[in-house]
């Protein structure tokens, strides 16, 4: 959508699209969905070229950034909860994010079944498998490793003890014309580069409120314990598909 109106006097926290203009109900809206989500499909095995395929590596590296250690002591920040929000939102912004908003986490959207990345599991064992080391020093360093990610995962396995999201929305760029240099690499890949850089966007958020001394979980498309789709409906980022549709929220401005 073509942005028609002037940001010089727009402030951070609102972002490019006009969101505060949009409708709003109090009560919540009804969500449903026929069948749980699903892990994001990374690679891209029917085509060679695909920049998909070089993609795992770094989707890996932000999901072990899921949970990290919390600073002992908080920091002296407002404890007004809007400007808090407007402060987290206008960070979004700054680091690209499309759209950004925040809501109270409904116990109905608590993943049963939570989507989990199975191939950074195969790999962390792969890492820290025993004689993943070649020398005294490395195994030092293996040990330290794993002792990491084990206590990342047993953050992980804790209850999400946690009232509130910042929702972090990444928009599709344009799809490339078969004509030009790169079609190949970037043929179907709109999810998986957004999906990412929505990742990126949220592992810097997640370590800086920690760093404030709150606890914070990155929730990706390849790694959640919350139905992303409706905590973008509770955050006032999408509304509900259309009855019968494959698709489950709509964001206005941008589709589906």
């Amino acid at each position: 959508m073509t942005r028609l109106f002037s940001h010089k006097h727009r402030p951070v926290h609102l972002g490019s699209y006009p969101l505060e203009r949009l409708s709003r109900q109090r009560s919540p809206m009804e969500f449903r969905r026929d069948d749980p989500p699903q892990e994001l499909r990374i690679e891209d095995p029917d085509n060679r070229h695909s920049l998909a395929n070089g993609m795992r590596e770094y989707v890996n590296v932000m999901d072990r950034m899921r949970a990290g250690p919390v600073a002992p002591k908080r920091a002296p920040i407002p404890a007004d909860l809007q400007e808090r929000a407007n402060h987290l939102k206008a960070a979004c912004y700054y680091l690209d994010a499309s759209m950004a908003g925040t809501c109270q986490i409904p116990e109905r959207a608590l993943l049963q079944d939570p989507v989990a990345n199975h191939s950074l599991t195969q790999a962390m064992e792969q890492e820290y498998g025993t004689g993943s080391a070649d020398n005294p020093m490395a195994e030092i360093s293996v040990r330290e490793g794993r002792a990491a990610w084990e206590q990342a995962q047993a953050a992980l396995q804790a209850p999400l003890g946690h009232s509130h999201a910042l929702v972090i929305l990444v928009e599709y760029p344009r799809d490339a014309r078969p004509d030009e240099a790169g079609a190949d690499w970037l043929r179907g890949t709109q999810a998986q580069r957004a999906a990412l850089r929505a990742a990126e966007v949220g592992a810097v958020m997640a370590n800086y409120l920690r760093m404030l001394g709150f606890d914070a979980r990155l929730h990706t498309r390849t790694a959640s314990e919350l139905d992303i789709d409706h905590i973008l409906v509770e955050a006032g980022l999408a509304e509900v598909g259309d009855p019968g549709s494959n698709i489950p929220v709509k964001v206005p401005y941008l589709g589906d």
